[in-house]
């Protein structure tokens, strides 16, 4: 029962980890559509940006209102600028986040399999003492002796079949 619940905990770890890559991948992929998105603005905004440009933009508009739209809209274009540098940012600790947990859920899973090797030599160890106090006990071998589990462990069944056999 033991080992069938450690059974289940590494696939459940495992199936975490799965999802974990995946959203890993995606992460990457948004960071990289960002990250060229934003240079492509710095670029551009390099290539076409001076301080003269920004004023002759201002005052070649055609009336007063449209000047004022044309300040509101550099006032967004730089808003769009940080906005994108702050997503850039909010990807990259979402990507580290999510790494930790993959890293974390690694290593719940290694603690998983350690503990089923562990419960592995144990059932072995017991099965094999089992086995001798069965044989040395006038030739019973484990095969030929029905076990009925109470819930108890093996050596309180060892017991039990010992007694019956005295009996």
């Amino acid at each position: 029962k033991l080992i069938s619940n450690i059974n289940k905990q590494v696939q459940y770890v495992d199936n975490n980890i799965e999802q974990t890559k995946f959203q890993i991948y995606d992460l990457r992929e948004e960071m990289s559509v960002l990250k060229k998105q934003y240079a492509e603005m710095v670029r551009y905004s390099y290539k076409n940006k001076t301080s003269y440009d920004m004023i002759i933009f201002m005052f070649s508009a055609n009336s007063f209102n449209d000047a004022i739209r044309r300040m509101q809209y550099v006032k967004q274009y730089r808003n769009f600028q940080a906005d994108q540098a702050t997503k850039i940012v909010g990807t990259s600790k979402k990507l580290i986040s999510t790494i930790d947990v993959l890293n974390k859920d690694k290593a719940i899973k290694a603690k998983a399999l350690n503990d089923q090797k562990s419960q592995n030599v144990i059932i072995e160890k017991e099965t094999a003492t089992i086995d001798q106090a069965l044989e040395i006990s006038e030739g019973y071998k484990l095969k030929d002796v029905v076990v009925k589990s109470n819930g108890g462990n093996r050596q309180n069944e060892t017991a039990l079949l010992l007694e019956q056999k005295n009996a």
